[in-house]
């Protein structure tokens, strides 16, 4: 099995940022867009690429935003902005669980080992 401490440890800072950061939700989600670009430009465990595709689209609803050619706004940044609070509140839930079942699973396959 791959070694997944990487993906892991960018994950927990981003939901870190997403517990411990102030603001609400959508800020929260905003300030740490960097991190959600991290964790989720990096590979996951083939029993979870149904779950991180069903983020990221939810996250790229809306298309970056452009001026000269130059990224004004992600696609994340933008809808994170343009998301009413409860998807929001959804979209974290999604992401808090995903990395937990990861968590787990990464848990059971170290005891089977």
């Amino acid at each position: 099995m791959r070694d997944y401490t990487y993906l892991m440890e960018k994950y927990s800072l981003l939901i870190y940022g997403l517990t411990i950061g102030k603001g609400n939700i959508k800020e929260r989600l905003f300030e740490n867009s960097q991190h959600l670009h991290s964790t989720f430009s990096l590979e996951f465990p083939e029993d979870f690429h149904s779950q991180k595709y069903e983020i990221i689209t939810r996250l790229t609803k809306f298309p970056a935003l452009f001026s000269n050619n130059e990224i004004i706004y992600s696609s994340y940044d933008r809808t994170i902005l343009k998301c009413k609070h409860k998807t929001l509140e959804e979209l974290t839930k999604l992401i808090a669980n995903l990395y937990i079942d990861i968590q787990f699973y990464l848990r059971k396959y170290r005891i089977k080992q």
